[in-house]
């Protein structure tokens, strides 16, 4: 039909969109000819049961191919935008700036990356890509490697400042304007170089879910109240203790009985509200008091299996919404990537890669936003570095 196909996911994806009966063109080429053909789709007007296993098979490749089309390592299409030709252009603007970025391992394995704001070890990532690591490390692209240090996290944008004992680090230079609609921008890997040329698509605006108050749990029915299926790593529920099978009684000082009506008590709060939660846990029936988050996980994901709850945080990022200040960009960028600047074609990050929604939307915080971030965690840290020191004179 005129349009070119990136790879057999695309190929697939296409098949699916058509009707039975349809007569379509198709462009194929044998050696260096190209020829046009026009095929008519099938129909499924055949025995059913005759036709059940060999669906089933199909089914299956289908599920496979997806599943390795989706992966982080899977072949580059000859018509995709990164291909090896195309990322050698943006190669020298990448080389002077690699080490603005730095990888973030735990034991060996990539959490995620991060972005160098100061020469003095100062780093930026992804606060939830970081959640339970055991002894996080912080790589540089020249090849140091340093303890990471904890000072501070921002729960609204996702945001963790870590601390390294580092001098003469290479800070990165954030673009002084807004990011514009269109502007041409690439993401780096973990060693500094260009991974994915990509374009603003929607600017800098505050996403309608970051007004939206979420506990941070997939809930179930029970005979007493609303059962906790799964608790969502990030949440308000994990930050406070909550488990899975504690069934929740009240929120608020209301009585829940259904999933239905622990939404609607959860939308009576505003993010960042504190509510008192009663619930049970085995035959002891408690009482916490916790601050609520806005809601941070993808609501209509594009492919049913980035609701997966053995997948999640597989192909999207956990915590993708809910942000209170975020631009978007067409790139498929994997959960182990996020967390570094994306670059102008000048070398200025327009921001901080946050997160991956779906399958191409992926969210920055703007440079705006993550200078002010960075600048009230670094004088949180401050204070409560100064703290002790204040009170012994006291």
């Amino acid at each position: 039909q005129g349009l070119p196909i990136a790879d057999r996911l695309d190929l697939g994806t296409t098949l699916d969109l058509l009707e039975e009966d349809q007569t379509v063109q198709v462009t194929l080429r044998r050696k260096d000819a190209e020829t046009i053909v026009d095929l008519t789709t099938g129909d499924d007007a055949s025995d059913v049961e005759e036709e059940a296993p060999a669906e089933e098979k199909a089914d299956q490749e289908r599920e496979r191919e997806i599943m390795e089309q989706l992966s982080e390592n899977r072949r580059i299409g000859k018509f995709e935008k990164r291909t090896e030709e195309e990322m050698t252009l943006y190669g020298p603007i990448a080389e002077t700036h690699r080490n603005d970025v730095v990888a973030i391992r735990d034991g060996g394995l990539l959490l995620c990356l991060g972005t160098v704001m100061s020469a003095d070890g100062y780093v930026l990532t992804k606060a939830s890509e970081i959640e339970g690591a055991i002894d996080p490390e912080v790589i540089l692209p020249k090849g140091g490697r340093f303890k990471a240090k904890e000072l501070g996290r921002d729960v609204a944008f996702d945001l963790v400042l870590l601390k390294i004992e580092a001098t003469n680090l290479q800070a990165t230079q954030f673009q002084k304007n807004p990011a514009q609609l269109g502007q041409l921008a690439f993401l780096q890997d973990a060693r500094g170089r260009a991974s994915i040329p990509t374009v603003v698509s929607v600017e800098a605006h505050a996403m309608e879910s970051s007004k939206k108050a979420f506990l941070g749990i997939v809930q179930d029915r029970d005979e007493n109240g609303v059962r906790i299926k799964k608790v969502i790593p990030g949440g308000a529920a994990e930050r406070n203790g909550l488990k899975e099978d504690d069934v929740v009684l009240s929120i608020g000082g209301n009585d829940v009985h259904d999933p239905a009506q622990l939404v609607e008590r959860i939308q009576q709060f505003r993010p960042f509200d504190k509510v008192a939660v009663r619930y049970m846990r085995g035959d002891q029936i408690r009482t916490i008091e916790l601050v609520l988050t806005p809601k941070f996980t993808n609501e209509n994901p594009l492919l049913p299996l980035y609701n997966d709850l053995e997948l999640m945080g597989q192909f999207a990022s956990v915590h993708s919404a809910g942000f209170p200040r975020a631009m978007q960009i067409d790139a498929d960028v994997y959960p182990t990537k996020v967390g570094g600047p994306l670059l102008n074609l000048d070398g200025e990050a327009l921001g901080i890669v946050i997160a991956r929604a779906d399958r191409y939307p992926t969210f920055v915080i703007p440079a705006d936003s993550v200078l002010t971030v960075f600048e009230q965690l670094k004088a949180e840290a401050a204070k409560k570095a100064a703290a002790p020191a204040t009170d012994e004179k006291k």
